[in-house]
């Protein structure tokens, strides 16, 4: 057989064999991101209202709480920080951290400290929503999140 007749037809064999292999995935896209917060103190609400104010992060005043929706782009874990700034260095900023979905809080952090941390496990994309509200502590703070996928 003439070489100059294999050659064209081996290198035709090796490309319609490519079309069938699967390509591979994609590595998935990195979801994560941060904010800044400038939250006023609200420390009559969480003395008079602690139980109401514990499940819902109602504040008196408006200023002390804030709202974010992120959309999650698939499943995996979640993963939220809170990082408050304790010039005292003895943990008294109290600074409440909540995930929810809809009307359902998915998870919470309303322990006295200046870090706070919330991991959910997702099993899809979602719309979370991250809440934040200052108790009694210092008026900045830093929400940072992330995707680890599953």
């Amino acid at each position: 057989m003439n070489i100059r007749r294999i050659t064209p037809l081996a290198a035709a064999g090796i490309f319609a064999a490519a079309a069938f292999v699967p390509a591979a995935a994609a590595p998935a896209k990195p979801f994560e991101g941060s904010y800044n917060l400038t939250l006023q103190p609200d420390p009559v609400s969480y003395a008079f209202m602690t139980g109401l104010a514990t499940e819902e992060c109602i504040t008196l005043n408006p200023h002390a709480s804030d709202r974010r929706a992120i959309k999650v782009p698939g499943a995996g874990r979640l993963q939220i920080f809170l990082d408050v700034p304790d010039p005292t260095g003895r943990g008294v900023s109290h600074w409440d951290l909540y995930a929810r979905e809809g009307g359902k809080v998915l998870a919470r952090s309303t322990a006295v400290g200046s870090h706070k941390k919330l991991g959910i496990g997702l099993k899809s994309k979602k719309s979370i929503t991250i809440v934040v509200c200052n108790r009694l502590g210092a008026i900045e703070g830093k929400v940072t999140y992330k995707l680890t996928p599953s």
